[in-house]
């Protein structure tokens, strides 16, 4: 029985349970793809690297209906839902804007349908390991 899916988006790795999909969409600059779960088409996005840029932080809070400072493997990140035309999206940017020495950052986001959406959507964000620099 397989647990997780283990995927390299070039900066760092991450997983998600079976019944996804990967999807590398390409960029020369940055790794960015989705990851789409079968049963239902609920999708992430994500676009990691260097010039991936920040999603989300404390420039987009006032937008937020729920905003939450946090790490992910020791690496400061910053959690969203905001609204949207279609109902809530939640974005999660995984870097520190304080270290220059801070891996790459990697961004996740998606639509949200239901409560499960984002017990899934952190469950699987909150496995990202970088793979470039260690954080202090």
């Amino acid at each position: 029985m397989t647990l997780a899916d283990v995927y390299d988006v070039r900066y760092g790795t991450f997983e998600s349970p079976p019944g996804f999909t990967f999807k590398h969409t390409g960029t020369i600059d940055s790794f960015m793809g989705t990851l789409t779960r079968a049963v239902d088409g609920f999708t992430i996005t994500f676009d990691v690297g260097a010039m991936a840029g920040t999603h989300m932080g404390e420039f987009r809070q006032h937008d937020c209906t729920f905003y939450r400072v946090h790490r992910i493997n020791g690496i400061p990140t910053f959690t969203g839902i905001q609204g949207t035309a279609h109902g809530q999206k939640i974005t999660t940017s995984i870097y520190d804007p304080k270290s220059l020495a801070a891996p790459a950052p990697a961004n996740f986001w998606a639509d949200i349908t239901k409560d499960s959406d984002i017990a899934e959507f952190l469950l699987i964000v909150s496995s990202y390991k970088s793979t470039t620099k260690e954080h202090p």
